[in-house]
């Protein structure tokens, strides 16, 4: 309350803060002044402390960012993994909640532990469950962290300006088709977003046989985990486009049919 009144915050006094029924408080109420009583200089060894780990932190970041290789793709962070080998256990052990931080995702002791080994020690194509639906994967010469879908999205929208299925999103497009997140289709065909089903196919722009698309899948490195919740844009029951991996041949204009493009884009929650 002090803190927020110094610098003009308003807030709330939340009456549970003075229940001894939740240990929050419990530690806060009469933990921490028993603690005080015994060791006086306890107070300010916290701050001093909480001062500590924040400058490390600062360092971690400054040292990631100068030397190390990451990104975000979609729900995953991707780390270089020779960027990471190099360091021994304890600093990969220093490195790697900073760097799952940066995905939103906090890292336990068990968890950094098991990340520290598979880093030094993982094969390509294998993964490992952390807590919190969590799971890091090698992909070759990369690492990967990311939330596991838990749920398939069951259901069919139609595809339509503004349209969502899952976390992602179709936009009429009137610009250039320059990549696979783009496609050119026939406005007067039953166009809907589903997900993908085993067994799926679809003959992919540049050829005339139809492919899986488990394969486009892989083609276009995205695993097992990531193809659950990605979306498949078909037109009554055949596949025309996989967002970001392979779309059909585009609708030709000269053939009469109105024609219309889209775009998807991943939703960032």
């Amino acid at each position: 309350g002090e803190c927020a009144q110094a610098w003009r915050v308003s807030f709330i006094d939340d009456p549970t803060n003075l229940s001894r029924l939740y240990l929050r408080n419990r530690v806060r109420l009469d933990l921490l002044p028993a603690l005080g009583r015994v060791r006086p200089e306890l107070a300010s060894e916290l701050v001093a402390l909480s001062r500590r780990a924040a400058a490390l932190r600062m360092d971690l970041d400054d040292a990631i960012d100068a030397g190390i290789e990451w990104s975000l793709e979609g729900s995953a962070l991707v780390v270089a993994r020779d960027d990471l080998v190099g360091f021994g256990r304890r600093d990969l052990a220093l490195l790697w909640p900073a760097l799952a931080a940066r995905q939103g995702v906090t890292l336990d002791r068990r968890g950094t532990e098991r990340l520290v080994s598979f880093t030094i020690q993982g094969a390509p194509g294998a993964r490992i469950q952390l807590s919190g639906g969590v799971e890091a994967m090698r992909q070759r010469d990369r690492l990967l962290v990311r939330r596991v879908p838990r749920d398939v999205d069951a259901s069919i929208v139609r595809l339509e300006h503004g349209a969502r299925w899952g976390d992602w999103r179709f936009v009429r497009h009137e610009g250039e088709v320059k990549d696979r997140w783009s496609a050119v289709l026939h406005a007067d065909a039953a166009l809907s977003v589903r997900a993908w089903r085993p067994g799926d196919r679809m003959v992919p722009e540049g050829s005339t046989k139809p492919r899986r698309l488990k394969g486009l899948f892989r083609d276009a490195g995205v695993d097992a985990v990531r193809r659950r919740a990605w979306p498949v844009v078909v037109a009554g029951e055949e596949v025309v486009w996989v967002p970001g991996v392979r779309r059909s041949p585009a609708a030709p204009a000269r053939s009469g049919r109105p024609i219309v493009t889209f775009r998807c884009e991943h939703i960032d929650r």
